[in-house]
């Protein structure tokens, strides 16, 4: 959408200043309808899509250091800017979770706590009054000869003394109420999250049992609006999480032979979405 002509003068006054009578015009106006461009470098897989990721391009994004690029309109920024909302709401609230574990950053000086409980006392580098801490993600690193991998758990929770994942989703209203399982992408998530903490020597006493929690944006009167599904570790899933893993460091150990095969919608259609907005396509298909 363009903005409309200037409507503002800074020579008249404020009551004198025209504005457009439509909603829409005016908030275009007023609203950054700009789109935004991000960058970031290829790397490690990541926990959050390693279900649906393609290990071959992140072999190759890896080796020939290549960036991936997301262009975000105003849509997308609300979508995200919502989600973001949601998450820093509910990891600094009790609302859902009472018994919360992890790290919390000062927002006066940027240090950061050791892992546990809310941190409830002044900040030991600059002083600040605990009102400044905020929920800080644990960042998860799995980087062995034989797998490597990152990720970002959403919370962790303490029931009865053991440690458990959770992911939180928010979900219109018409897919939640329709929501009786969670989906698979998500069940790998806490998977790799689950193998990757209980791996970890800074955290102790993880359990095997983790959830995915979704919150409706739409409350119905009536209608509970959150939903946990309890997700306990798969020997079959992790078995195929680490053969995902396993590929991508042998692709980078032999690179350029030993490359993981190619996705299965671009094996069969090398002309599909996919691989036309793969930043590696070019070299996939040569090699």
């Amino acid at each position: 959408m363009k903005k409309p002509a200037k409507i503002f003068s800074g020579t008249k006054s404020e009551e004198t200043q025209i504005e457009p009578e439509d909603p829409s015009a005016l908030a275009s106006y007023f609203v950054d309808v700009s789109t935004k461009e991000e960058t970031s470098p290829i790397g490690f897989p990541r926990a959050s899509n390693l279900y649906d990721c393609c290990i071959r391009q992140l072999v190759i994004g890896t080796k020939t250091r290549v960036r991936t690029k997301n262009v975000l309109g105003l849509t997308q920024k609300i979508i995200f800017g919502y989600g973001n909302a949601v998450h820093f709401w509910l990891q600094n609230s009790d609302l859902l979770f009472k018994e919360r574990r992890g790290l919390w950053r000062c927002s006066s000086c940027g240090w950061i706590s050791p892992f546990g409980p809310q941190w409830k006392d002044k900040c030991k580098k600059c002083g600040a009054r605990k009102t400044a801490f905020v929920y800080h993600e644990f960042p998860l690193k799995v980087n062995t000869n034989k797998y490597k991998m990152t990720g970002h758990p959403d919370m962790f929770i303490e029931v009865n003394g053991r440690l458990r994942v959770v992911e939180i989703k928010s979900i219109n209203g018409d897919d939640f109420s329709k929501l009786i399982i969670p989906a698979i992408d998500y069940t790998w998530q806490i998977n790799s999250y689950i193998w990757a903490a209980r791996r970890d020597r800074r955290l102790k006493n993880v359990s095997k049992k983790g959830y995915v929690v979704y919150i409706t944006k739409q409350v119905v009167p009536g209608s509970f609006p959150v939903k946990y599904f309890p997700i306990t570790t798969s020997d079959e899933i992790l078995r195929r999480i680490k053969n995902k893993l396993q590929a991508y460091t042998i692709g980078l150990r032999d690179y350029p032979g030993n490359l993981p095969i190619k996705h299965t919608q671009c094996s069969r259609n090398a002309r599909c979405y996919r691989a036309r907005s793969c930043p590696v396509q070019i070299e996939c298909f040569k090699i």
